[in-house]
């Protein structure tokens, strides 16, 4: 770790459990109510991998919304605007 680098901590105030329930419901919400995406372009995008586009709203399946979190990266940076000295990493 370089001069000033910053990490994420370990702070975990939910359970794992809890986690688990939090991310159900979030699921049976995008995928049965849905929710309004107000950019054309999204919309389209979202379609296109599977997502069921009513107007402005947009249900996504919960196939889609697992696979979007298995590709999405295990960790992320974010450059402070200052070189390395202030970078969060998650």
């Amino acid at each position: 770790m370089s001069r000033g680098e910053i990490r994420a901590s370990h702070y975990r105030p939910l359970s794992q459990e809890a986690l688990e329930q939090m991310h159900h419901a979030a699921l049976e919400i995008v995928s049965s109510m849905g929710l309004n995406v107000h950019s054309e372009k999204c919309r389209q995008a979202l379609k296109s991998v599977g997502a069921i586009v009513e107007g402005k709203r947009v249900k996504i399946p919960v196939p889609v919304v697992e696979d979007a979190i298995q590709s999405a990266p295990s960790s992320v940076t974010l450059y402070g605007r200052d070189g390395t000295d202030h970078d969060l990493y998650l």
